[in-house]
């Protein structure tokens, strides 16, 4: 893993192979004595020491001259920090590198390695709150990643399914190798059997793999619905988590797209600088990636105000209007007035 001095990170890949290859034949940087009689990172069989001239040279020109350039597969924008790698077999018997990068704002990226290209799949805050991580370990018995900041340290499973929401487009179009649709859920392959898994892990996901009620908004209406209050002239502003790096998002108010975000980043806003009484309503975040759409979180705005004085009118109303024990009540006086005369 690098970071360089412009502000990106990669991780490249070397083989054991080519880094032996480059200790045995590369000269050492800016060294121009005698080459010792067992070079530098040269392995010796059975119990054959390395000579103390070798130590002396290794001390003062730690360096080979020959540049060792790996295959670059991943880089991003973020300060990487640790590196993680898991190698897991998916619903179609192949097997994926997956990568887990801890950054220094304290999330991890989930990164699969394709054969046509590395996309990041997923990013992962462990802890409640923000904070460094300062290690970071696979235990690949369990399938989890123990995850430690100065004051907390936290267990979590590699197939984060649930993250992808509970409709079957989220889930395939993640591209997680870990995670399925089956059952009407998004869950780990391990717990069923493969064959019964919906699953694609290539770039170009099909269309037509979800059952056809899957494939619509109004099948994948967002459960985070509510009402706010708002009152006039305040400022107010929307926010729509960006779960997926590969979709956009779009905020609609009453239908009609009022705020836009592109892929990439990790909040869509919708800022308000003065409530007028035309933008009280729905409003609604909508992700759309590839052939998939889905309502994210939806926010009904109500004037306060208005509210308070709509509820009073009705409690006048219904104070006002007679009712029927009223009417049956002056019926049976209006029968004793009679009798009585």
């Amino acid at each position: 893993m690098r970071n360089y001095d412009w502000g990106y990170s990669a991780v490249c890949v070397y083989s054991v192979g080519y880094i032996s290859k480059h200790f045995r034949t590369s000269s050492l940087k800016n060294y121009s004595g005698k080459t010792p009689a067992v070079k530098p990172g040269q392995c010796l069989r059975g119990n054959e020491k390395t000579p103390p001239e070798t130590f002396k040279v290794i001390d003062s020109y730690p360096e080979v001259a020959d540049q060792m350039n790996g295959k670059t597969i991943f880089y991003n924008k973020h300060h990487y920090q640790k590196l993680g790698v898991h190698q897991v077999q998916a619903a179609n018997n192949e097997n994926y590198d997956v990568l887990y990068l801890a950054t220094d704002k304290g999330s991890i990226h989930k990164v699969i390695v394709l054969p046509s290209g590395p996309m990041n799949i997923l990013e992962i805050q462990p802890f409640q709150s923000q904070a460094v991580i300062l290690a970071m370990i696979l235990d690949k018995l369990r399938n989890e990643l123990i995850v430690a900041s100065a004051n907390e340290v936290v267990q979590v499973p590699m197939a984060s399914c649930g993250a992808y929401k509970n409709n079957c487009g989220s889930c395939v179009l993640s591209r997680d190798p870990y995670c399925g649709w089956v059952n009407e859920k998004c869950t780990s392959i391990n717990e069923h059997g493969n064959r019964t898994v919906l699953q694609s892990i290539s770039h170009d996901v099909p269309q037509n793999i979800c059952p056809t009620s899957n494939n619509s908004e109004g099948n994948s209406r967002s459960p985070y619905a509510k009402e706010v209050s708002v009152a006039l002239h305040s400022r107010y502003f929307m926010n729509c988590s960006q779960e997926s790096h590969y979709a956009n998002y779009t905020w609609f108010h009453n239908d009609r797209p009022v705020a836009h975000c592109n892929s990439g980043h990790r909040h869509c806003l919708h800022f308000i600088d003065n409530m007028t009484a035309e933008l009280y309503g729905k409003y609604s975040c909508v992700s759309t990636e590839d052939w998939f759409n889905q309502t994210v979180i939806t926010e009904y705005l109500e004037n306060p105000s208005q509210g308070s004085r709509e509820r009073q009118e009705k409690s006048i109303g219904f104070a006002s209007t007679p009712s029927l024990s009223f009417w049956l009540g002056l019926l049976h006086m209006t029968a004793i007035v009679f009798i009585v005369q």
